[in-house]
C-alpha cells in the first residue's frame, strides 16, 4: 500500500538504551501509531518518547550531551530531493521545542546556494536546528586524500553559509 503524498517519511531516530515497547498490540510506546505517518503522528511518537523519560536531541549531542537516564532520541533528516519539503516538519519540531540535525548534500541536483533554498537553511537554523554535510562516497574523488579534501572543503563551505 503506497502512502498519500501529503505524508512525511519517518525521520531516522537512533537511540541509546532500550526503547521502552511493552508486548501486547497498543501497549508499546511506538506500536501502532507507525503505520500512519503525519505530523500529527509524529507529535504522538515524540510526546510518547518524553513520557517514556526520553531526551529528543540533535545529532551532535551524542557526542557533546552526556545523558544522565541513558534514554536519548537523535533526531536527523537526510535532504535528498529538495529542501522546502522539509520546512513543516522542521516548523513542528521548533514548536515541539526539538532540535534536529539536518543533512543538507552539496552534492546532488538542487543547489544549496540558490537563493530560495538559502532562506530554508537559513530559517532552519533560525529555529535552533543543526545543518550537517550529507554526503554520498560514491560521488567523491576514489583517492583517499583528494576525498578527504573535498569532504572538508565541503564542510567548511556549509559551515560558512550556515554560521555553524
Amino acid at each position: 500500500m503506497n502512502a498519500p503524498s501529503n505524508r512525511f517519511s519517518l525521520p531516522r531516530v537512533a537511540s541509546r538504551g532500550r526503547l521502552p515497547v511493552a508486548k501486547g498490540k497498543t501497549q508499546g510506546v511506538l506500536d501502532p501509531i507507525l503505520c500512519r505517518f503525519d505530523i500529527a503522528t509524529y507529535r504522538k511518537i515524540v510526546n510518547r518518547l518524553r513520557g517514556a523519560g526520553y531526551q529528543i536531541l540533535p545529532v551532535s549531542a551524542m557526542r557533546d550531551t552526556p545523558n544522565p537516564n541513558g534514554k536519548a532520541a537523535y533526531i536527523r533528516h537526510d535532504v535528498d530531493l529538495f529542501l522546502e519539503g522539509v520546512l513543516p516538519m522542521a516548523e513542528a519540531q521548533h514548536e515541539m521545542r526539538i532540535r534536529a540535525t539536518y543533512f543538507v548534500p552539496l552534492t546532488l541536483p538542487f543547489n544549496v546556494m540558490y537563493s530560495e533554498n538559502m532562506k530554508i537553511i537559513q530559517q532552519l537554523v533560525a529555529w535552533g536546528h543543526e545543518i550537517g554535510l550529507h554526503y554520498d562516497l560514491r560521488q567523491y574523488p576514489t583517492d583517499e586524500s583528494a576525498c578527504i579534501q573535498r569532504l572538508r572543503w565541503e564542510a567548511e563551505l556549509l559551515g560558512s553559509l550556515t554560521q555553524q
